[in-house]
């Protein structure tokens, strides 16, 4: 959750900067990439919880998936 906090306030700030790469070739739009670190921590957060949830329903028994 630390890392979701911080990674959502450095994309924040990167983004209300405008930032952009100074290579005449760089990216227009850094703050884009800086806005995939929250996401992606959420997005493993979830799949983290879906995983505990599923084998805390394996351990209770309740395996309606049909793995025997």
């Amino acid at each position: 959750m630390v890392m979701v906090i911080h990674g959502w306030n450095f994309f924040v700030h990167s983004w209300t900067l405008g930032e952009s790469s100074d290579a005449p070739l760089g990216l227009p739009y850094r703050w884009i990439i800086k806005g995939f670190l929250p996401f992606s921590l959420v997005l493993l957060g979830l799949a983290g919880a879906a995983r505990f949830f599923r084998a805390i329903e394996v351990l209770r028994g309740d395996n309606a998936h049909g793995s025997d």
